[in-house]
């Protein structure tokens, strides 16, 4: 190697050393931090806004936007590439934003709101806390949705990738889920309460107050609805149980594959524990059905007070079409039919066996035994 060359290459290496630190320099993070009324500093391609006393807008991504204006102690975070936070119109809200293309805003909506937190933990989330004091949303996850507003104290949580968690258009009302591709609504009241634990199921609490509906497992639904203290419970996947247009209707599930419903009435009551069956209670007050077992059903409608009970397997039970009408069955394949009456009562214990009480007020059937039938009154 000649002493041209040697030196042509000390020469580059020197170039680059001199040159690197003004690349990065000029190349940088993407940052922006403002507070009163002043942007501090502002690099490359984020944007940010603050004004009022003790606000302060922090924005570091590519295309980042953070806003913390019309308002005291108003604090806006945007971290990531694309995403943006909002936290404007009221006192002391605060919009964080963690991840790349989310969305997080806190305050005010139509009029000013205070005291409210949004925030988003990972990519393509959105989270909303507006137009209400002291409302709480919260997204832990990717493309997940959570929103509280319109109210006041409402509270919406999403753990999961591509779920959603709405609560407002009330006071008090809380919407979680903890999974992916679930849906939890609390809305149109005060204190209702909707949760998820699982992927793609779904539970709703609207329309009136004090509704709850919960649900565990996937593939399920839960909805407490058109009334106040409704309950529906399920726990299991691939089940539905709905309690509602009325007050104070419970609907509980355990198992899968199930169908239960207590409403249109009041004080209704559905319970099954078991699989694939099927329970409803209502068009009326304080009809009450209960299963436990398998391919089961037990129907009290059209009445007051009816009871249709099922214990076994592939049975079924009806108590209908009048009042306090009764209809029980332990066993495997029996039937037990009650009503077109009042206080009339069928009872089966044995398996393959038919009890059949209506027509006839204060009738009373019971078969015991296996493969037998009766429909005359006792």
């Amino acid at each position: 190697m000649n002493k041209r060359t040697l030196e042509l290459r000390w020469w580059v290496v020197l170039v680059g050393v001199l040159l690197a630190p003004m690349a990065w320099a000029q190349k940088g993070p993407d940052l922006c931090i403002a507070n009163r009324g002043e942007i501090r500093v502002q690099k490359g391609t984020a944007s940010c806004s603050a004004d009022g006393v003790g606000s302060i807008a922090i924005a570091k991504g590519d295309g980042a936007t953070a806003e913390a204006t019309n308002g005291n102690r108003n604090k806006a975070k945007a971290m990531g590439d694309d995403s943006s936070a909002i936290a404007t119109f009221g006192d002391d809200n605060t919009a964080t934003v963690r991840g790349d293309d989310g969305s997080a805003a806190a305050g005010g909506w139509a009029e000013a709101g205070d005291r409210n937190t949004a925030t988003v933990r990972g990519d393509g989330g959105t989270a909303r806390a507006q137009g209400g004091d002291d409302n709480e949303a919260t997204v832990n996850g990717d493309e997940s949705f959570a929103s509280a507003s319109i109210g006041d104290g409402n509270t919406a949580a999403v753990n999961g990738d591509g779920s959603s968690a709405t609560a407002g258009y009330g006071d008090a009302n809380t919407a979680t889920v903890a999974g992916d591709k679930g849906r939890a609504t609390a809305r149109d009241g005060v204190g209702n309460v909707a949760t998820v634990v699982g992927d793609d199921s779904e539970a709703e609490a609207m329309f009136g107050d004090a509704n709850s509906a919960s649900v565990v497992g996937d593939d399920s639904e839960a909805s407490a609805r058109n009334g106040h203290a409704n309950t529906a419970t399920v726990v299991g996947n691939e089940s539905d149980g709905f309690a509602g247009v009325g007050n104070g209707n419970t609907t509980t599930v355990e198992g899968g594959g199930n169908v239960a419903s207590a409403g249109v009435g009041d004080g209704n009551e559905a319970k099954v524990v078991g699989s694939d069956n099927e329970a409803r209670s209502g068009d009326g007050d304080g009809n009450v059905t209960a299963i436990e077992g398998d391919g089961n059903t037990a129907v009290a409608l059209e009445g007051d007070g009816n009871t249709a009970t099922v214990e076994g397997n592939d049975s079924e039970a009806r108590a209908w079409y009048g009042d306090d009408n009764r209809a029980d069955v332990k066993g495997d394949g029996s039937t037990a039919r009650s009503g077109f009456a009042d206080r009339a009562s069928a009872s089966v214990e044995g398996d393959g066996s038919t009890a059949i009480a209506t027509g006839t007020d204060d009738c009373t059937v019971n078969v015991t035994g296996d493969d037998a039938y009766s429909d005359t009154c006792e």
